[in-house]
């Protein structure tokens, strides 16, 4: 005790939590082979691609790519910016059933992480599986809008188009 108090109550408990980290392709790997089945059903419908190719694809093709891991350091997502700095620019995510166990910081992260990507890249869009609730549920928390409806990729199944652009640009 020190002064009539506990020294130990003063001292806090660093509490774990989940975090982003750039991508690497081990995460590809590691990912990959967990991809939540409607992921895999997306990029399959898209572009008949399996989890690892997809994310590679995604790592190699995206100026900013980062992973994102929950509190235990298991990798649970990955998600990613294509194009020029000040210029549209597509957005992808894909995720493991383990995004789950991460819902409430995920949820209170997303909107930052999109606001400043969407600071340096005034238009953000891309397609979604209309099949794949939980994407279409997170890009409309995220601000997105679904802009139109169409069958297209290699299984021609229907994708909606969205965007979302920049509320504060860059100066």
């Amino acid at each position: 005790m020190l002064n009539g108090k506990d020294s130990t109550t003063n001292k806090v408990k660093e509490i774990p939590k989940p975090y982003m980290a750039k991508a690497t392709l081990e995460d590809c790997l590691s990912l990959g082979k967990k991809l939540r089945k409607e992921d895999q059903a997306e990029i399959k419908a898209l572009a008949n691609l399996n989890g690892t190719q997809a994310l590679s694809m995604g790592l190699l093709h995206s100026n900013l790519c980062y992973s994102i891991f929950t509190k235990e350091d298991v990798i649970c997502g990955m998600f990613g910016v294509q194009g020029e700095l000040n210029k549209d620019a597509a957005v992808w995510m894909l995720a493991s059933n383990e995004i789950e166990n991460i819902t409430i910081p995920f949820l209170r992260q997303s909107r930052e992480v999109i606001n400043h990507l969407n600071k340096l890249h005034p238009l953000l869009h891309n397609v979604v599986d209309v099949r794949n609730t939980l994407h279409l549920k997170w890009l409309e928390w995220c601000g997105f809008t679904f802009i139109n409806k169409q069958n297209i990729g290699y299984e021609n199944k229907p994708f909606y188009s969205f965007v979302r652009t920049c509320v504060s640009p860059q100066s």
